[in-house]
This record gives C-alpha cells, structure tokens and sequence, in this order.
C-alpha cells in the first residue's frame, strides 16, 4: 500500500486526492491529453480513476494554470515542482 504523502489515501484504491483541489485539473481533463482517459481508467503514475484529482507530485497531473506538467512548471500551484 502506497500512500499519498499529502492527503493520506492509498493511492491504490483509485480514490481522488483530496488536498486543496483548487485551480487542479481532474485526470481526464487535462488539455493536452496526454494519456487517453478512455482507454486507461486510472493514471499511470497516481492511481487515481478517471474525474479524480491527482495525487500530489503525480507526472502526469497537468498545471491548471500553464498547461505544462504541474511537477515540472514554474507555477507554483499545488502539485508543482
């Protein structure tokens, strides 16, 4: 079991990441769409199912700001680098 470091979910469980969701992007939302949400249910990387916020440092979380990869973005905004 693999827990998120920042909202405590098993991040096995599919379960969204609770921890402040404020300007993130759901996966299957994202714009660049970099992974088709209809043919992978959860992410890759969190776990998280389809509609459900990422879980903090996720690499394929997308910056509800910039549109780049939030763990790599200038940002700042929660799931960023």
């Amino acid at each position: 079991m693999v827990k998120c470091n920042t909202c405590g979910v098993d991040m096995s469980s599919g379960k969204s990441c609770g921890h402040n969701t404020t300007g993130r992007v759901k996966y299957g939302e994202e714009a660049a769409q970099r992974f088709d949400p209809d043919t992978f249910l959860f992410c890759r990387d969190c776990g998280v199912m389809k509609g459900g916020y990422h879980h903090a440092f996720c690499c394929v979380e997308e910056c509800g700001t910039c549109g780049a990869q939030a763990l790599s973005c200038d940002c700042k905004t929660e799931g960023s680098g």
